[in-house]
């Protein structure tokens, strides 16, 4: 009996001390977190960063909450970004940030995140950009678009990684309510998918209404080379004026389509 009281003693004791140390380990672990969170919101900036490709204005704030007046990467530009940081995605393996900024004016919002050892993630962002109310967006869309395009553009990105410089996955869709190309008008909603295939990003699109008809791709490479292809044609609800912007893009096909093509490299 004197031996089986020890034993239990000598377990007790153990217990005792496993569960000291695991308590002053949590501890510890809690404590670093919470200095870690103090750091200043500059710890998230890139180390060297060089203006052509990356600089930020007015940063504030520390790691786990901040903003800044204005972040540029290479020809995009956002300001008033907020980051806010969700220390439940630790549970799951994932140091994560909600995140607010304005494109353009615009509002933009989404997750932003990174496993260890693994790429940057972005997941359920929105954007709404009216594209006739944003100057910047419309140059930048202008370098790849052979039209003058206007209308209410909402974008969902459900996930996209990104590592080495370049994508790794992206999936979403857009939808462009309203659209106008040049002078025409009234040219309804278009609606698209976003993909990608063999590292190439890709955007398929089609017009949601009666007036045109038709669908378009657009691929864009790592090397940010991008190609346009689009075969449309006046659909059955098309009027004069829009017959007419058909006749000058050239030729149609035996199907009646008018092919478009065009290529570039975005800055």
């Amino acid at each position: 009996m004197m031996q089986l009281n020890q034993a239990a003693a000598s377990l007790i004791k153990i217990a005792r001390k496993r569960a000291f140390w695991a308590y002053l380990s949590l501890l510890v672990l809690t404590y670093a977190l919470f200095l870690l969170m103090l750091l200043p919101a500059t710890y998230l900036l890139p180390s060297n960063p060089t203006e052509d490709t990356f600089s930020a204005n007015q940063v504030q704030g520390t790691i786990w909450q901040g903003r800044a007046e204005r972040i540029k990467w290479r020809s995009l530009s956002a300001t008033q970004v907020q980051w806010h940081f969700k220390p439940w995605a630790l549970f799951r393996g994932v140091w994560e940030y909600q995140i607010h900024l304005r494109l353009d004016g615009a509002p933009v919002t989404g997750y932003v995140g990174k496993k260890l050892n693994s790429a940057w993630h972005l997941h359920d962002v929105t954007a709404k950009l009216a594209l006739q109310k944003m100057s910047g967006v419309t140059e930048y869309l202008a370098t790849f678009s052979p039209f003058s395009l206007r209308g209410d553009l909402t974008v969902e990105l459900e996930n996209v990684l990104w590592a080495d410089q370049w994508l790794q996955s992206i999936q979403g869709r857009l939808l462009l309510k309203d659209l106008q190309i040049d002078e025409l008008s009234a040219l309804g909603n278009w609606a698209g998918q976003i993909s990608q295939e063999n590292d190439k990003l890709i955007l398929t699109f089609n017009p949601r209404n009666r007036r045109i008809q038709g669908d378009g791709r657009w691929v864009l490479a790592a090397d940010r080379r991008w190609n346009l292809i689009m075969r449309l044609k006046p659909g059955r609800q098309a009027d004069d004026a829009l017959v007419t912007w058909f006749s000058l893009l050239g030729v149609p096909d035996a199907e009646g389509y008018y092919p478009i093509q065009q290529s570039g490299r975005l800055r």
